[in-house]
């Protein structure tokens, strides 16, 4: 949780984070499998998982159920997916209007000395999270958490890179403007998760999936067919950016090219003026 690393450690890590995503690295993480509640008991705060919960993240939620095909799908929050409000980053421009909506429309939300409501709000998205299948020493096993479903949704994402690196365009980089940009844009983009909730102090309950955005699961699951047509809409604008950067690399190759030239034929007319005694005209004798 945000308590165990500390500010220090957090305000470092998050610099670190910050500059991935503008290197164009998107960074996933799991929501955690706590609840909102991290692991609190009775009448104590909720204590948000990190790194989920830095906002240089795309942090991945947890759902369960649903039909495949099916609009909607389905699918319900998982009850122990991690989710909330960070103590540490405020609320992200990226996401003011989806957290505001939510906090102005749930009906049935924690006491708020439970949460920092001006908090950078997580997760972001969700995925399957429950009875995924593993070998274990050559046998089969179901195993459940967010850590199945942040890779699931990071194979999405990586599509969506290919594609674009397919048609000569950036790369998405830091996911959540992308996000959060094309969910309030169409709805569809992502499977809305309405059922269900994540859970606090102990058994009682966190934060309540709701319509769009929500503490328990995000914006839902991601949709490809709708989001593939998206990051080629927008990674469009990218294409004079990237073949401007081919331009430069061509241009140094040049210059390095040139200059390289330059030095040689330099030196074969220093080696000459070395054997055939011309550089006495250059102050030699």
């Amino acid at each position: 949780t945000e308590t165990d690393f500390g500010g220090a450690y957090i305000a470092k890590l998050n610099n670190d984070l910050m500059m991935m995503g503008t290197a164009g690295i998107s960074v996933m993480f799991a929501a955690g499998d706590s609840g909102a509640g991290g692991g609190c008991t009775g009448n104590q705060a909720f204590a948000p998982d990190y790194p989920a919960s830095s906002p240089y993240v795309t942090a991945v939620g947890g759902v369960s159920g649903g039909t495949a095909g099916k609009t909607p799908v389905g699918e319900s929050a998982w009850v122990d997916g991690g989710g909330g409000f960070s103590n540490y980053a405020p609320t992200q421009d990226y996401q003011k209007d989806a957290v505001a909506y939510y906090l102005a429309n749930e009906n049935s939300l924690p006491d708020k000395s439970k949460y920092n409501a001006t908090g950078r709000g997580f997760p972001d998205i969700a995925a399957q999270s429950v009875d995924f299948e593993i070998i274990v020493n050559g046998k089969s096993e179901a195993v459940s958490g967010t850590s199945c479903a942040s890779p699931t949704a990071g194979g999405v994402m990586a599509l969506l890179n290919d594609l674009r690196a397919q048609n000569g365009m950036a790369k998405l980089g830091f996911l959540n403007p992308f996000i959060y940009q094309t969910a309030a844009a169409d709805p569809t983009a992502f499977n809305d998760c309405t059922e269900g909730y994540n859970k606090g102090c102990g058994v009682s309950h966190g934060f309540e999936a709701y319509a769009k955005w929500d503490p328990a699961s995000g914006y839902g699951s991601p949709n490809y067919a709708v989001l593939s047509k998206k990051a080629i809409e927008t990674g469009k604008q990218t294409l004079k950016h990237v073949n401007n950067k081919k331009k430069l690399k061509l241009g140094e190759g040049l210059i390095k090219s040139k200059a390289k030239n330059g030095l040689k034929k330099l030196k074969e007319r220093m080696m000459k003026r070395l054997t055939t005694g011309e550089e006495t005209k250059y102050g030699g004798q």
